[in-house]
């Protein structure tokens, strides 16, 4: 063998030493599938009730009553139980029905549902929370009842934890609901998020999303944008006029930013979703595009692709937008973000098809049905529905992410030996490695 040949033949041989280990994950690991979401697919796992027929409400480990917020972080599954005054927290996200929630947010333990838990308002009592948000990092709660948005700055990990920021009030103790930039609705701030940077606030009465450009360390922190509104001491429905571009009716009940850096609005009393196609940084910002009307001054209600009655909360990942409905039963999913006004949505959750909006459709509830159903989610893996007045939470298993490629591989800038797994679908890491045939590559 000539001297070239035996140097090809060693330049080969170390490349496939170092490809080898990539070409075996490619070859033997699960790959990542997104299944089509079906118009009247049925949900796989139930929470808050054992099966998909009850709808009992209750006051423990596995029952809820009226669960209206969904969030997920870390692996984790967070639900705001509103009539219990609490806030579920499930440290892994259920499969199997009934599943037990391991804390509680609110109340002392899992069989306590009262109100402020009996007494006076304090830093770890609740009282009607609406919606839930998570990073796995911290935990914000719209306190409804209480006209406060409590902040914890560590996810509980016991029973009955106590708050570290208070924002609408000065203190834990004080009610002190109003129209300004420190203070929040008299009767229900219904909806928080964050995108990790700002934190966003919605108020069902006073018609507005108030803006935080950072989450508030301290108590009674001021907001910095309003939206629907000219200034921080305005609160009319509609601005006291009719619907335009730049107001808001007295239904909103959670903001959403996606992964785009679009704002999405759900104005219900205006039976229309908002969207900004980048955050307001000023006061009174129009919005860029409307869906479930042909333009800014129809408010119409509907039951139709491109109808909407009083939506209540939306989510996106980003590609998709979900919409809940909850007088017309359903959630509507958008496959691709809307960019122009009145777009059709093309998959229906909760009805067999577009015109219909009956409870339960009409009968029995069971795995393809919804009653007034408000928060949704979805990891591209699960889509998570609150079912409030069916008191459960559904969870469909829309596909498998079992393994990602790490954002060098995405971009082009691939670097051999480092793979991104993802097991749970919570968007970490995993620190153990399936045991797969082949020479695994260990970050």
């Amino acid at each position: 063998m000539t001297k070239s040949k035996k140097l090809l033949k060693k330049l080969l041989l170390k490349k496939l030493v170092v490809w080898c280990p990539l070409i075996l994950l490619i070859l033997f690991s699960p790959r990542s599938s997104l299944a089509e979401l079906k118009t009247g697919m049925a949900a796989d796992v139930v929470i808050g009730q054992t099966d998909f027929t009850t709808t009992t409400a209750g006051t423990t480990a596995t029952k809820m009553s009226r669960p209206q917020g969904i969030s997920v972080a870390d692996g984790r599954l967070f639900v705001t139980d509103k009539d219990n005054h609490r806030v579920l927290i499930f440290n892994r996200i259920p499969t199997i029905n009934g599943a037990a929630a391991d804390i509680v947010v609110g109340q002392a333990n899992m069989t306590s549902g009262s109100a402020n838990q009996g007494g006076g308002r304090g830093a770890n009592t609740l009282s009607g929370p609406n919606t839930v948000w998570s990073d796995g990092q911290k935990l914000i709660i719209a306190d409804g009842g209480n006209a406060r948005v409590l902040v914890y700055n560590r996810i509980p990990t016991a029973n009955n934890a106590s708050a570290d920021v208070v924002i609408g009030a000065p203190d834990f103790t004080s009610a002190s609901g109003g129209c300004t930039a420190n203070k929040l609705d008299n009767d229900s701030p219904q909806g928080v998020f964050s995108d990790g940077k700002r934190l966003l606030i919605a108020g069902w009465d006073n018609a507005r999303v108030l803006i935080f450009n950072s989450i508030p360390t301290t108590n009674n922190a001021s907001a910095d944008v309003v939206v629907g509104q000219k200034d921080f001491t305005s609160c009319a429905v509609n601005q006291g006029g009719s619907a335009r571009a730049n107001t808001l009716g007295n239904t909103i009940v959670l903001p959403f930013v996606d992964a785009n850096g679009f704002l999405f609005v759900p104005d219900g009393s205006n039976n229309r979703v908002l969207i900004w196609k980048r955050i307001p940084t000023e006061n009174n910002a129009p919005a860029d595009v409307v869906i479930g009307q042909p333009d800014f001054t129809t408010t119409s209600a509907g039951t139709t692709a491109a109808k909407l009655t009083a939506p209540r909360l939306v989510f996106s990942d980003g590609k998709r937008l979900f919409v809940s409905a909850p007088p017309n039963r359903r959630v509507l999913i958008f496959n691709t973000i809307p960019i122009r006004n009145n777009a059709s949505a093309d998959v229906v959750i909760g009805q067999r098809d577009f015109v219909s909006g009956s409870e339960d459709q009409g009968g029995r509830a069971g795995a393809n049905t919804l009653d007034d159903a408000y928060g949704i989610f979805s990891d591209g893996k699960r889509l998570i529905i609150a079912d409030t007045d069916n008191h459960r939470v559904l969870i469909f298993n829309i596909g498998t992410s079992a393994i990602d490629l790490s954002p060098q591989f995405k971009q082009g800038k691939a670097v051999l030996g480092k793979v991104f797994w993802d097991l749970n679908g919570n968007g970490r890491q995993d620190r153990v490695l399936p045991s797969l045939p082949g020479t695994l590559p260990r970050n």
